[in-house]
């Protein structure tokens, strides 16, 4: 399903039903073999879904909220926050906004450059912003964060981690699964730098900063 809007917030709740329904906007558009489209120009618009659809969001400015159970969910927008509650997969772009994610069985992956970008849950992650925390609350398959300006934290879980992480100027918390023994790369210009991870081959662990503390631990953060 695809939803478009020229401005104006976007809500999105999935629920057990087999058609689309638009509470307020315009009417769907339903051709054969084609996605179900809602185009709306400077309005609100609110769409209630099947549970388990794919949905792609592209507004030029506009809170945008999705609710419930979707599948494959790509949100484009200029400004506007964007919250995901729980999906397949998720592929995220705003240029001025928080996003935040709530759960993604597959991979989550958020680009915006200015603004919080937090996932609760997912199987994996790809974050970035150039102004912003980051934060992933559990990570069990391979975690790429990238921020210029903003703190990054992590918990990541799993037997072979896959993990890099970098900022220029924040700090940088990641918390391991007890029990792994990846190898360890961490280093900062300015600020300390602690890991308290029994070195092995399980896997890698790669955290940087220039301005900022470097903590990788078992435990729980300072």
């Amino acid at each position: 399903m695809r939803i478009s809007s020229r401005s104006g917030r976007v809500d999105v709740t999935a629920e057990p039903r087999a058609d689309v329904l638009v509470e307020r906007g315009p009417a769907p558009v339903i051709e054969p073999g084609r996605p179900v489209t809602v185009v709306g120009r400077d309005e609100r618009l609110v769409v209630r879904v099947p549970v388990g659809v794919d949905l792609v969001i592209g507004t030029g400015s506009g809170r945008v909220t999705v609710r419930g159970s979707l599948g494959a969910v790509a949100v484009t927008t200029s400004s506007g926050r964007v919250e995901v509650d729980r999906a397949q997969r998720v592929d995220v772009r705003v240029r001025s906004a928080g996003v935040s994610v709530g759960e993604v069985d597959g991979e989550a992956r958020v680009d915006t450059l200015s603004g919080r970008a937090q996932v609760g849950r997912a199987g994996s992650a790809h974050l970035s912003t150039v102004s912003g925390r980051i934060v992933i609350g559990h990570c069990v398959g391979r975690l790429r964060a990238r921020t210029v300006s903003g703190r990054i934290e992590a918990r990541v879980d799993g037997p072979a981690p896959d993990v890099d992480v970098e900022t220029v100027s924040g700090r940088v918390d990641v918390r391991m699964h007890p029990g792994v023994h990846p190898r360890v790369e961490v280093s900062t210009v300015t600020g300390r730098v602690h890991h308290d991870l029994p070195v092995g081959d399980d896997g890698r662990v790669a955290a940087r900063t220039v301005t900022g503390s470097v903590w990788v631990t078992a435990g729980a953060a300072p």
